[in-house]
Parts: C-alpha cells; sequence; structure tokens
C-alpha cells in the first residue's frame, strides 16, 4: 500500500516548505536565484528537500477538484505558530472502507516547524476537500478557520461546514453550519473561505451533480457568527470546485473562479464593505482562439486593496491545449498578467505525455500554482507543482516536482526558480503558501523565509482509487 505524507519546509531566502500527510521543514538559501524566471534556457537550480513530518499521513490524495489549495497558514504576530490542514483516509482495505474512512486532519506547531502535536480530525466524522484560513478576534490574537464538506448526520445532506479554533492550538472548534438552498437537497461542496477586515467569514462553493441546484454560492458569517443569505454566482454547474479566495485591507475580498463556459474563462467578483454587496463579473482571462486558461489550479491573495491572482494557461488549437504552458501574475492595479515561469524555455519540463498517461487534474507541465507575501509585503512568492520530461514511473506516469520563485518589485521580474524537491522517483503536488511568511533573524541579518506545505508520494498520480487512467501497482496511495 502506498501512503501519502505532508512535509514542511522552512528554507532561506529563506523558505519552508511541508509535504503531504508527513510535513518536514528544511532551511535553505536562496539568495543567489537569478532574474528573468520567465525567459531563460538553462537547468533548473536543484534543491533536495528535506522536511519535517507533520504527524498527518493517510490514503487519499487527490486534493482539489481544481480549484486553490489553501492548507497552511502563518500567525503574523507569532512567526513560530503554524497551522496545516489536509484530506486523508484511514483503511485503505477496500473502496467502501476507503471512501467512508475519509476525514480533514488539522495540526499546529509552535516552534516553527520543529515539532508537531497529535494530529486533530476536524470534524470528527467523513468530511473532506478541506480549506484553512486564520481567524483574527477582535483583541489581535489569531487561531484558525477549517471549512470542508460531507453530511453533518447520517442521512442529512451533503453540504459545506465552518470549523473555528475557540483557541490557537486548543484543537477545540465550534461548528457553524450554513442554511441549506434547498431544505432535504444536497447543498454547496468544495468550499474554500477567507476573513475580511470586519471579523467576517466568507465561503464560497459551487452545487455537486447530485444536488438539484447548480452553480456557484457565496455567503458571509459575520463577526457575531451569524450566517447571512446565499448570493448565487453562477446557475450552471461548469465549475465544479475550481474556485479561489483572498481577503484583503478596507473590507475587499474576491471569489475567482474558472468557468468552462464558450469561451473557458477565468473570472473574479469583489466586494469593498466585506460581503455586504459584490461587485459585476470581471474577467482575468478567456480563450483568444489560440491560448486559455488552464483547469489545474490557480490562487489569489491580495496586498493592501491590490488583488493578485497566479493561474497557468496554455495555447491550444483544434486538438486541445498543448502541455506546455505558463505561470502567470495577474493584477488589479493594471489589469494585466506578466508571465511568471515559462515552460517553453525550461528543456527539462514536460512537453509531450504518452498517450493514456494523463493524470487526473494535472494536465500540463505547471499544475497548481499558490502564491504568499512576506510581512511587510515587499516579496511576493510563487509555487507550482511541476512535470520533468520523461520522469517517470515504469508504466510512462509523470512524478512531480515542487518549484520556487519570487519577486521583489510587484510581480514585473521573478527570479529563477528553484527545484526545491528535486525527487526522481517521489511525487511531490498539491503545493500550498502560507499568505503571510515571515522576516526573521539569520546570523545578525534579517532574512526572508516562506512557508509551504505539499504532498508526498511514492507513486505518480492524484487518483484516490486507482482507474485506467492511472498507475495500476497499488489501488490507494499514502501521504507524505
Amino acid at each position: 500500500m502506498r501512503k501519502l505524507l505532508i512535509s514542511i519546509i522552512l528554507t532561506q531566502i529563506v523558505f519552508q516548505f511541508l509535504h503531504s500527510q508527513h510535513i518536514d521543514i528544511v532551511k535553505k538559501s536562496l539568495l543567489n536565484l537569478s532574474n528573468d524566471a520567465g525567459n531563460y534556457n538553462t537547468d533548473f537550480n536543484p534543491q533536495l528537500a528535506v522536511g519535517t513530518g507533520t504527524g498527518i499521513y493517510g490514503y487519499w490524495d487527490l486534493q482539489s477538484n481544481g480549484g486553490a489549495v489553501n492548507y497552511i497558514e502563518m500567525n503574523p504576530t507569532n512567526p513560530e505558530n503554524v497551522h496545516v490542514v489536509m484530506m486523508i483516509a484511514t483503511d485503505s482495505s477496500s473502496g467502501t472502507a476507503l471512501s467512508t474512512s475519509r476525514r480533514v486532519a488539522y495540526n499546529f506547531s509552535y516552534d516553527g516547524g520543529n515539532s508537531w502535536g497529535v494530529p486533530k480530525i476536524v470534524p470528527s466524522i467523513r468530511a473532506g476537500y478541506p480549506s484553512l484560513t486564520l481567524y483574527q478576534y477582535p483583541n489581535n490574537t489569531f487561531s484558525t478557520a477549517i471549512a470542508s464538506h460531507g453530511s453533518p448526520s447520517i442521512g442529512s445532506p451533503i453540504q459545506s461546514s465552518l470549523y473555528i479554533e475557540n483557541s490557537e492550538g486548543e484543537n477545540n472548534f465550534t461548528t457553524y453550519l450554513p442554511p441549506l438552498h434547498l431544505p432535504g437537497s444536497n447543498d454547496v461542496i468544495w468550499p474554500i473561505i477567507t476573513q475580511t477586515s470586519n471579523g467576517s467569514v466568507i465561503l464560497a462553493g459551487s452545487f455537486s451533480a447530485s444536488s438539484s441546484l447548480s452553480g456557484l454560492s457565496v455567503i458571509k458569517l459575520d463577526s457575531n457568527r451569524v450566517w447571512g443569505s446565499w448570493n448565487r454566482f453562477e446557475t450552471n454547474s461548469t465549475h465544479a470546485g475550481r474556485i479561489a479566495i483572498a481577503a484583503g485591507d478596507a473590507g475587499r475580498a474576491a471569489v475567482i473562479w474558472r468557468a468552462n463556459t464558450n469561451p473557458d474563462s477565468l473570472i473574479y467578483r469583489e466586494t469593498t464593505n466585506n460581503g455586504n454587496n459584490w461587485g459585476v463579473k470581471k474577467l482575468v482571462l478567456s480563450e483568444n482562439g489560440s491560448r486559455g486558461p488552464c483547469w489545474t489550479g490557480f490562487d489569489a491573495m491580495y496586498i493592501g486593496t491590490t488583488l493578485y491572482i497566479t493561474y497557468t494557461q496554455s495555447n491550444y488549437d483544434e486538438q486541445g491545449y498543448k502541455v506546455a504552458n505558463q505561470v502567470m501574475l495577474w493584477k488589479s492595479s493594471t489589469q494585466n498578467s506578466t508571465v511568471v515561469i515559462d515552460s517553453f524555455y525550461f528543456p527539462k519540463l514536460m512537453k509531450t505525455v504518452l498517450m493514456g498517461k494523463n493524470q487526473t487534474n494535472h494536465n500540463f507541465a505547471f499544475n497548481f500554482p499558490s502564491i504568499g507575501k512576506n510581512t511587510n509585503n515587499t516579496r511576493i512568492y510563487i509555487a507550482v507543482d511541476a512535470f520533468l520530461q520523461g520522469v517517470t514511473d515504469h508504466e510512462g506516469y509523470n512524478y512531480s516536482d515542487i518549484l520556487l520563485t519570487y519577486s521583489d518589485d510587484d510581480g514585473n521580474n521573478w527570479k529563477i526558480p528553484t527545484n526545491i524537491t528535486n525527487t526522481n522517483t517521489l511525487d511531490e503536488r498539491y503545493v500550498s503558501i502560507s499568505t503571510i511568511n515571515p522576516i526573521l533573524n539569520s546570523n545578525g541579518n534579517d532574512s526572508n523565509w516562506v512557508y509551504l506545505v505539499y504532498q508526498e508520494d511514492i507513486i505518480p498520480g492524484a487518483n484516490y482509487v486507482t482507474t485506467g487512467n492511472e498507475p495500476g501497482q497499488d489501488p490507494f496511495r499514502e501521504v507524505y
């Protein structure tokens, strides 16, 4: 059987990472990264990641249906306090056991990821596809909030739920169930959450095929922890959980989603009053006849009142989207995108894939970019899952590595990325960066550090149960 691991790493420039279902922490110097990450023709900078286990492990490795992966946050008032979450299953004895044992595991470190407590299952029943955000109390202390979906009780409809930790590191959570759209009907799943500047929590999710409704809905839990009413952003089912969310200063927040409409589009709506009202739909990117937004993950954050969205785009023709693609950064201040990393200029990145060897929601050279910043808003980090050409298992399925880069000029120019995992026989994917990352004193100098978490597995792929489209040696996998 395969086991998935979550790991956390702290590196220097400094960077800190996490693996899935086992979290490792490593310190690395990235001070000498070169410039021009989007346009160069050279090799990677290999830096083997070494991590510290978070204590989270299990057998469910399909972490996202194509939306943002928000699995780690650092307390900005105490950078040693780190929170992580991930979806697992605890029983791989059969397909039924695997499904019924699906859970969401949370853990906390008070010493920068060097040591971890016993993981907490939140909630104690079957749940999945979590989203983690910091929860700030009026006295400026922090805990965490976790959203996931499942049936709150036997026979009840499937819906999204919110869990707020009573005190940081306490491992006691209070449950908040949003109202159902229709009594007795399966509701919004694949939730993603953020907290706005006035203490409200915004939850966005989309309906599954088993629901009587379809599309995307958004709801707010106010600072008194009272739910408002649902706001239907979309009434079709063409995005299926491909959502990101972010909050900024002065009441700003945004929900971003990929719509498989004609044309395929990356769309957002923004609020300037903590979710009381929402602006009209605005476009980040749509198919234009030769390129379009990929469906394998995207992420967002704010610096002040400016929204930043990282996504991937690919060229296409009558045969479909091309495997080689680009990591992009879009800013609301300019309404334009810049190239972060271009796989065309990386000779080792995947340009083609063997027939029948596509992997679930990992169809391109770059998949699932994640974005974060440092505490004084002067550095932007982006990490991304990456496939190297020919780095496969014996059946021809590509292993994934994690690349990491940064910009010190508001995203206009990027350092050449570092391959922080650089493993030829391990699979690392679903990277997530803490929204805020520390500046710490190291040997008398202030240095930038970044916390990341990702999933590690001994067999490539992203299916929790083997199908005809995924590796077939073992039916389930373990996360590290």
